[in-house]
């Protein structure tokens, strides 16, 4: 459920102001549900997987960037680690407001014929997509972030700066230079020429350019392996000593993890 491509939401304008204002809305209510700060970053996986009991599985060379899957009653969150980490931090935060919100959803959209299902979809796309952009970097923390770059004057505002500002969030550069543009640190012709730089043609540039400023380019990297967290790997285990877990789905997740559950060995850490 909930396969995520990143591709183009077809939302009526009216509507995508209103759906942002309340995926923004939103995106604080759980911030402040959860203890965190509007004017503090965080670490979006941790956040997942210790308030939320569920568990992110960031998967080499799955074919799209993210979805959802129950497991039991087990929430599990599936991202692509080929694709770069800031992009999988986003997919991860995207995928957090689909279990929070649509879950309950997925019978209604069945009863629908297809293209009112197609139009729910977006709108719940949409909304995931902005509720990702301001839980993972709300305007006052985003705001306060720039003020302390020593900026005064936002037409100097250069890639390094981005840098620094990417680093803090967690985010990947295109997403930086994007919600800055969104809260009116950069206008339109500064978000093109910055985001210029970084290029799917020649991902090697940006990646040289923060190496060059003394910038760890990791958000910009894929992972080296999959990250599959213990614990889900030892519950597993459990449930195939106890009986608990039919052979098809083991057989499906030995497919999709590459991991064989009788071993010790496999892509898992914490």
């Amino acid at each position: 459920m909930f396969k995520r491509s990143f591709k183009y939401t077809d939302v009526p304008d009216p509507l995508k102001i209103q759906l942002e204002a309340e995926a923004e809305q939103f995106a604080y209510k759980i911030r402040t549900e959860i203890g965190v700060p509007l004017d503090q970053p965080l670490d979006i996986i941790e956040i997942i997987e210790e308030k939320f009991n569920v568990y992110v599985l960031q998967i080499k060379d799955l074919k799209v960037s993210g979805f959802v899957r129950m497991s039991g009653k087990q929430k599990l969150i599936f991202i692509n680690a080929s694709e770069p980490l800031g992009r999988q931090y986003y997919t991860a935060a995207h995928e957090l407001c689909h279990i929070l919100r649509d879950l309950n959803k997925v019978k209604e959209h069945e009863k629908l014929d297809e293209n009112e299902k197609k139009d729910a979809i977006n709108k719940m796309e949409f909304f995931a997509n902005k509720f990702a952009d301001y839980f993972i970097s709300p305007r006052e923390a985003l705001a306060k972030s720039v003020i302390d770059t020593g900026i005064t004057n936002f037409n100097e505002i250069k890639p390094k700066h981005i840098f620094t500002i990417q680093d803090k969030f967690k985010t990947s550069y295109r997403q930086t230079v994007r919600m800055l543009n969104k809260i009116g640190v950069l206008s339109d012709s500064q978000r093109d020429d910055l985001s210029s730089v970084s290029n799917a043609n020649d991902p090697d540039f940006l990646i040289n350019l923060m190496k060059d400023a003394g910038y760890n380019p990791l958000l910009s990297l894929p992972l080296a392996e999959s990250r599959v967290p213990d614990k889900f790997i030892n519950s597993i285990k459990s449930n195939i000593t106890n009986n608990r877990i039919s052979t098809k789905k083991i057989e499906y997740l030995k497919g999709i993890l590459s991991i064989d559950f009788n071993s010790e060995d496999g892509p898992h850490n914490e």
